[in-house]
């Protein structure tokens, strides 16, 4: 069976749902429906073939302690491509174009 590879989308929500401790949240601050959330999410999990968060009662989510170890590279590999985005501003601002 062919894994896919991650998007930095589907990162981003998982980021925030196991951050925010809500699908419903983390919805809320994507602007986007709970299923457009929940999909990408569920696929992750397939692709890993682990559960990574649990949903408990009232609209809370916990991390499994395979999401808790997932949190903590997510967390540095956005961190990284937040450096990446600094950085290439940085040098298209310092270098002119050769058009």
């Amino acid at each position: 069976m062919k894994k896919r590879l991650f998007d930095t989308r589907t990162l981003i929500y998982f980021y925030l749902v196991a951050t925010r401790g809500s699908y419903r949240l983390a919805a809320r601050d994507l602007a986007i429906s709970l299923s457009a959330l929940s999909r990408p999410i569920q696929q992750l999990e397939r692709d890993l073939g682990v559960l990574l968060l649990v949903r408990g009662g009232r609209h809370e989510t916990q991390l499994t302690p395979a999401g808790q170890s997932f949190l903590g590279d997510v967390g540095r590999i956005l961190g990284e491509l937040q450096e990446i985005r600094l950085w290439s501003c940085e040098i298209s601002k310092s270098h002119r174009s050769i058009d």
